[in-house]
């Protein structure tokens, strides 16, 4: 099965190189010079809200697990004591 694309698609296929290009230069030079501030504070919001969810998540995978036993084997007489 054949898929037919829209040529203004096709266009974007064959200059997507240059298109790239193009756009990294105007984020650089011109989008990030003027939006500096708001980019980086969103991406220290970004990295807390993901460093939350991490902890969170091991905070939830610790609760689910069953809890271990420490197990002390004493030499005399062959005492074995387990703590909960």
């Amino acid at each position: 099965m054949t898929e037919l694309i829209s040529v203004n698609l096709q266009r974007y296929f064959d200059n997507k190189d240059k298109y790239n290009i193009r756009a990294k230069e105007y984020f650089n030079n011109v989008y990030y010079i003027q939006n500096r501030e708001a980019i980086l504070e969103k991406g220290r919001l970004y990295r807390v809200e993901n460093r939350r969810a991490i902890l969170e998540k091991g905070r939830l995978n610790r609760a689910n697990q069953p809890k271990q036993k420490d197990i002390c084997i004493c030499n005399n007489n062959n005492l074995t004591v387990s703590f909960d």
